[in-house]
């Protein structure tokens, strides 16, 4: 009795610490605004990007995307988010 108990402790124990690698979808989107804050026609967009990995990690990595960049007082962003 007490090797079975052994068994379904170390059973339990190594899916506990097994993690969890799934695909998960990073959606992002782009747009793109003149000096006054005003979204310019024609100038969005969207992508998605697939990551198998934890979901923390995933998570992560799909922020890392997210950017802000200026120019000619142009504004555009690149938000991502995990969907």
């Amino acid at each position: 009795m007490k090797k079975l108990m052994l068994l379904a402790a170390c059973a339990v124990l190594a899916v506990g610490f097994t993690s969890c690698k799934k695909e998960y979808k990073c959606e992002c989107s782009v747009s793109v605004t003149d000096q006054n804050g005003n979204e310019v026609p024609g100038m969005s967009n969207s992508a998605s990007y697939t990551f198998k990995d934890t979901k923390s990690k995933a998570k992560d990595a799909c922020d890392g995307k997210s950017v802000t960049s200026e120019a000619g007082g142009m504004k555009a962003t690149y938000k991502c988010a995990i969907k």
